[in-house]
């Protein structure tokens, strides 16, 4: 017999704050993207209708380290918050850096 003590807490509050996390990430992430999709458009010089959130940023929409600058302070000055330059270059898709981008704006309305 085990001298530990049984599992303290029941694990379907941890899960559904888990949830309701995800959900909230995912509400913020729908939030950012059409205005992404825009800023990302304009740098590009294509369609934001054509641009996915599964889009990969170097590949399917082939942004390079300029773009990615450029993209970055168009950022910066939409949601006027200060995301890193090689942000967007870590990325790979563009739901990721939508992530990024709600991430900062959560943060930035947190109480100092």
């Amino acid at each position: 017999m085990s001298d530990r003590a049984p599992f303290p807490c029941h694990p379907i509050p941890v899960v559904a704050a888990r949830l309701e996390a995800e959900a909230a990430a995912a509400t913020a992430r729908e939030a950012v993207l059409p205005d992404l999709r825009r800023i990302l458009a304009a740098e590009l010089g294509i369609a934001a209708e054509g641009i996915a959130p599964a889009a990969t940023l170097a590949g399917d929409l082939a942004m390079d380290e300029l773009d990615s600058l450029a993209a970055a302070q168009e950022i910066d000055a939409f949601w006027t918050i200060s995301i890193e330059d090689d942000a967007v270059l870590t990325c790979a898709t563009v739901a990721d850096l939508a992530d990024v981008i709600a991430g900062l704006i959560a943060a930035q309305a947190l109480p100092a």
